[in-house]
C-alpha cells in the first residue's frame, strides 16, 4: 500500500524526509546542497541524503571558522607555486632552485599534486610517499629524498591551514607509513684518508690530491671550495677567508648555468687557519696548474681567478667533484677488495673533517666556528669558545695534524 505524503508545504525527497534550506533532490536520485560564501555560491553532491548532511556539517563549521572554501577548492602544486613566490626574497637563490626543482620532477605531474588541497587525506599522501619508495620507473626514491619532498608538502599545507584555506594539516605524521632503512653514512678514518692519498698518488689520480686534502683538512662545502679563489689564501697568516658558494644549477628553468651565491647560512662567511698540510696542497695545486698550462678563463659575476678548475679552465662543478670521487672510491675498492673504503662523495669528506676534528679533542664551539655551521645544535656544542679566535683555530688544527697525519 502506497504510503501517504503529509501536505503541510514543506519539501520532501522521495522517501518522505523534509529537506532543509539549501538541499534538493535530483532527477537521479542523488542529492544537492547549495550554500553561500560571501556573494559566491557553491553546490555539494552526494549518494545519500545522509551523506549530504555529514558533508554540511563541515561545511556549516568551515563557515563558523572562517575558512576560506574558494581558496581551498586550488591545487597542491598552485599552493607550492604560492608558497614559492612569497618565499622567494627569504630563500637564497639556490635553495629555490632546488625546491622548485626537486618539486617539479617528483610531484607536480602526480595525481597528488593536482589535487585540490581541501580534497586531499592523509590516505592519499601516504600512498604518493609509497609509491615514490616501490616505483620500478623511474628510478624509486630513498627515505631520505621522500623525506625532503614530504617537507615542502607539509609547509605548503601548514601555509595553507595558516591562511584557513583548510582545517588541518592532512601531511601530519604520514611519514610514519615509511621505514627507515637508511644506513648511517661512514666517514673515513684517518688510516683510510692517507690510504686513498698514496693511492692517487700511485694510480693516475694524484691530480685530486690537492682537493681531497684540502676539502678534508678546511671542512668547506664542496659549493665553498668550487668559488675559492687564489685571492681568499693569505700565505703568509696562513689563513683562508669563505665569503661565497659557486653554485651549477638550474636556477630559472633555462638551463644548468654557474652562479655565485653568498654561503649557505651567515656563519658560513668565516676565516679559516689552514693547516700546514693544506697550505702545501694549495702550493702544489698552483705548480700542478702552471706545468700544464692551466689557467682561469672564466669569470662568473665578477669573480675569477678560480683555485679549483677543470682541464680547460673552467671553474669545477659540484656533480664534476662527485664524479671524480666516486671513481677514485671504485678504483680503490677494486684494487682493495680486502679493504675496501666507504662511499665518498663532497659531504662525506665534509663529515670525515668533521670527524677528524672531534677526534682531535677540539671544542664542539670551534668545530661549529670551523665548519661554517648555523646552529650550535649542528654540531652539539657544550662548549663556549669565540668561534672568531683565530690563534684557537691555531691551536685546534696543530690536533688535526696530528690526526689526520697518523
Amino acid at each position: 500500500m502506497a504510503r501517504a505524503i503529509k501536505d503541510d508545504g514543506k519539501r520532501r525527497d522521495s522517501n518522505g524526509r523534509v529537506l532543509k534550506t539549501g538541499e534538493l533532490q535530483r532527477a537521479n536520485g542523488s542529492y544537492q546542497y547549495v550554500y553561500y560564501q560571501g556573494k559566491k555560491r557553491y553546490y555539494v553532491y552526494a549518494k545519500t541524503l545522509a551523506e549530504l548532511r555529514e558533508k554540511e556539517k563541515d561545511i556549516q563549521q568551515d563557515l563558523k571558522d572562517g575558512i576560506n572554501i574558494e581558496s581551498g577548492k586550488m591545487t597542491l602544486n598552485k599552493c607550492f607555486a604560492d608558497r614559492m613566490e612569497r618565499r622567494k626574497h627569504k630563500l637564497r637563490e639556490s635553495t629555490l632552485a632546488n625546491y622548485k626543482s626537486m618539486y617539479a620532477y617528483n610531484v607536480e605531474e602526480s595525481e597528488l599534486g593536482q589535487m585540490e588541497i581541501s580534497a586531499i587525506r592523509p590516505k592519499d599522501i601516504e600512498e604518493f610517499y609509497i609509491h615514490c619508495t616501490t616505483r620500478k620507473e623511474p628510478k624509486p626514491l630513498t627515505y631520505n629524498t621522500v623525506k625532503l619532498i614530504h617537507n615542502l608538502i607539509f609547509q605548503t599545507l601548514g601555509d595553507a591551514v595558516r591562511n584557513r584555506y583548510i582545517r588541518i594539516n592532512p601531511a601530519a605524521e604520514c611519514m610514519d607509513v615509511l621505514e627507515n632503512h637508511t644506513k648511517k653514512k661512514e666517514t673515513l678514518t684517518s688510516e683510510q684518508f692517507n690510504s686513498v692519498i698514496e693511492f692517487c698518488r700511485s694510480n693516475n689520480y694524484d691530480i685530486h690530491i690537492p682537493y681531497l686534502i684540502i676539502a678534508v683538512e678546511t671542512g668547506c662545502r664542496v659549493g665553498e671550495l668550487c668559488g675559492l679563489t687564489w685571492n681568499d689564501i693569505n700565505n703568509d697568516t696562513g689563513i683562508l677567508q669563505i665569503k661565497r658558494q659557486l653554485q651549477y644549477k638550474n636556477f630559472d628553468g633555462s638551463g644548468c648555468t654557474f652562479r655565485i651565491t653568498i654561503p649557505k647560512t651567515d656563519a658560513g662567511k668565516r676565516s679559516i687557519v689552514l693547516t700546514p698540510r693544506a697550505l702545501e696542497a694549495f702550493h702544489d695545486l698552483h705548480l700542478r696548474q702552471m706545468k700544464y698550462g692551466i689557467h682561469c678563463n672564466t669569470e662568473i659575476d665578477g669573480i675569477s681567478g678560480f683555485c679549483f678548475l677543470s682541464s680547460n679552465g673552467q671553474p669545477l662543478a659540484t656533480n664534476a667533484v662527485n664524479s671524480f670521487l666516486y671513481n677514485i672510491q671504485n678504483a680503490y675498492n677494486k684494487a682493495n677488495p680486502e679493504n675496501p673504503i666507504p662511499h665518498i662523495s663532497s659531504h662525506i669528506l665534509r663529515h670525515t673533517s668533521a670527524t677528524l676534528l672531534s677526534e682531535s679533542n677540539a671544542p664542539l664551539s670551534a668545530i661549529q666556528g670551523r665548519l661554517g655551521h648555523a646552529s650550535a645544535q649542528i654540531t652539539a656544542n657544550v662548549y663556549d669558545h669565540s668561534n672568531e679566535d683565530l690563534e684557537y683555530q691555531r691551536k685546534v688544527i696543530q690536533k688535526i695534524g696530528n690526526v689526520v697525519n697518523g
